[in-house]
């Protein structure tokens, strides 16, 4: 099962956020997919800071300090990040790289997560007193 996010919109300088993805398991794999006519940010948060951003914009870049699953000043470009469930539910923003003159034109992003719907239990570790042996009663 798969879930999938596009969108086409009229480019603003203002940053645009796509909240409410939980990874379902540790290392689920999340494609992130923009198109632009300009250079722009790209990246995965926690939501609970992605939701403050709009009030407070200039909480983005500390946010972005620790923050792996990024891409900064790109137009046309695919990526993928690995994400893990502690980290709790994540969203996406995207904002026009500062500085950057913003044309009246449309940016296209794309946000594609596999779900597991089978087999997903992590392995059990090595050392447990697990038996796979078949018994009969």
């Amino acid at each position: 099962m798969d879930s999938a996010s596009e969108e086409k919109y009229k480019l603003t300088p203002f940053l645009k956020v796509y909240g409410g993805y939980a990874p379902d398991r540790d290392g689920e794999l999340v494609s992130i997919k923009i198109k632009a006519p300009t250079p722009m940010l790209v990246a995965m948060v926690p939501s609970s800071v992605a939701n403050q951003l709009h009030a407070r914009p200039e909480m983005l870049e500390p946010a972005l300090t620790k923050n792996s699953c990024q891409q900064r000043g790109v137009q046309s470009q695919t990526f993928q990040c690995t994400f893990n469930a502690a980290d709790g539910p994540q969203s996406l923003v995207v904002v026009p790289e500062a500085g950057e003159k913003v044309p009246h034109k449309n940016a296209e992003i794309e946000f594609f997560a596999s779900k597991c719907i089978e087999h997903c239990a992590l392995p059990l570790p090595d050392n447990t007193n697990v038996s796979t042996e078949k018994v009969n009663p």
